[in-house]
């Protein structure tokens, strides 16, 4: 799958596309295809200030996410595949972000 992934913090780091594997829905996760993306505050301050607030790189990056459902993990009871949701659910550790096509 297509995702923009950074490779190093700071004021000058910026995205690059690049194709990886799409993520594995964990237990008590979604896989959502991301539909929008956006930028906030935190995303901003993540990409500048690093690995104190940021995941291990390159990584995929931006919390704030809107798309379909394509995958519910085990014990997810309140969404189905096909379900349309919005929120802000990743680009910190261990949890992709909203920079990619899933």
């Amino acid at each position: 799958m297509k995702a923009m992934l950074l490779h190093e913090y700071g004021e000058a780091a910026r995205f690059r596309e690049e194709d990886i594997p799409q993520p594995r829905t964990k237990p008590g996760h979604v896989l959502i295809q991301v539909k929008a993306a956006s930028f906030n505050p935190v995303d901003y301050k993540i990409r500048t200030l690093g690995p104190d607030f940021g995941p291990e790189l390159p990584a995929v990056l931006h919390g704030d996410v809107a798309g379909v459902v394509e995958e519910v993990g085990q014990s997810v009871t309140a969404l189905k595949p096909g379900d349309k949701v919005y929120g802000c659910a990743g680009g910190v550790r261990n949890t992709g972000g909203a920079l990619a096509e899933y």
